[in-house]
């Protein structure tokens, strides 16, 4: 089961928007980041040049909505420890993509 991305979320009454950015990786060599201080993530999407399969999305956007969690917690030790967020968020990606409904 594939993981929607959205356009996209709140949490604690502040609004993330999701932006795809063809030329991330290119320009920052990141494939994804959270810019806390607009809310706003940008992902490397799968494209010419850059391959990247869903699966690879899915980590990527659950990577990033993880650091807004911590941030939004206060919790910058956590946010900032990427190990951290990674295991998070690969957690998270086996839960939403193995539940059976």
């Amino acid at each position: 089961m594939d993981i929607r991305i959205p356009k996209q979320f709140k949490i604690f009454g502040q609004t993330y928007k999701i932006k795809l950015d063809k030329k991330l990786t290119a320009k920052d060599d990141h494939i994804g980041q959270t810019q806390s201080r607009f809310n706003l993530i940008i992902i490397q999407p799968n494209c010419e040049g850059v391959p990247r399969k869903q699966s690879q999305i899915e980590q990527v956007y659950l990577h990033e909505v993880v650091h807004v969690v911590f941030g939004q917690l206060s919790e910058y030790a956590l946010r900032d420890n990427e190990a951290l967020v990674d295991r998070v968020a690969s957690a998270f990606h086996q839960i939403l993509t193995t539940s059976k409904y």
